[in-house]
């Protein structure tokens, strides 16, 4: 059993420690003191089943945050992960946090969305949650699923996922990519109380800036290769908001 009142307490404190260490100061001099909290890039990394795309919903309904699911990116379809890139860098030029909902199983996997937090003005503030919870619970969630948007459910879920779970790239998050927080779940109270955090965060109060764009008249190989690439890769990518997903 859970003991709620240290749960909270937990939550709390975790809470505050990142509130403390994301806070910028930007006073003018020192009777002027203003306080910015910059966007924060939230990478999310996990097989199909273990939750992510529930955490996701959870953190839009604030107001605050935007979500980028390759699985629902193109007007509720499936889409590309340049369609994901674009839409978190529309959402942090518009003030919000931005939850990348993606498996993320390895370092190729979430490079892009490392360096799109770290090449905003000011930088992102760039997390991750690495979600570690025994494969076997990730695989029934996903196979109990229906009417999931990636159409990953069923005895297709069970093969998604292992798959997933094989991929020889695989590698967790590292603060060596650039994370500042990386979050290893291996316990839902962990997920839960991560939740807890990321919900309660203020909203951002100073809107990103980006590099504009070298624009070519050809498309590069990598934007040509993207959704075939993907497809391999993190086929079944994100789960629905289901009941299936936060547990």
């Amino acid at each position: 059993l859970v003991d709620c009142a240290a749960y909270a307490v937990r939550a709390a404190e975790e809470e505050a420690r990142v509130r403390a260490s994301d806070v910028v100061d930007l006073s003018a001099d020192a009777g002027d003191v203003v306080d910015a909290v910059i966007a924060f890039v939230l990478v999310l990394c996990g097989e199909s089943g273990a939750g992510k795309s529930t955490l996701s919903a959870k953190l839009v309904a604030t107001g605050r945050w935007a979500a980028a699911n390759q699985d629902t990116i193109s007007n509720g379809k499936r889409g590309s992960r340049q369609q994901c890139i674009r839409a978190a860098k529309r959402a942090l030029e518009e003030g919000k946090h931005v939850v990348i909902d993606r498996c993320g199983l390895s370092v190729q996997q979430r490079e892009d969305f490392v360096a799109l937090a770290k090449t905003a003005t000011p930088p992102c503030a760039l997390h991750s949650i690495w979600f570690n919870q025994p494969i076997s619970v990730y695989a029934k969630r996903a196979a109990a699923r229906v009417n999931h948007p990636g159409g990953v459910q069923g005895e297709f879920a069970l093969r998604v996922v292992q798959r997933q779970h094989r991929q020889k790239d695989n590698a967790p998050p590292t603060k060596d990519e650039g994370f500042v927080v990386v979050r290893r779940c291996k316990f839902q109270d962990q997920v839960d109380a991560a939740t807890v955090v990321y919900k309660n965060l203020p909203a951002a109060n100073i809107s990103c800036v980006f590099p504009k764009p070298v624009r070519s008249a050809k498309k590069s190989a990598d934007e040509v290769e993207d959704v075939d690439e993907d497809m391999v890769d993190d086929e079944g990518d994100d789960e629905g908001d289901d009941d299936f997903g936060s547990g």
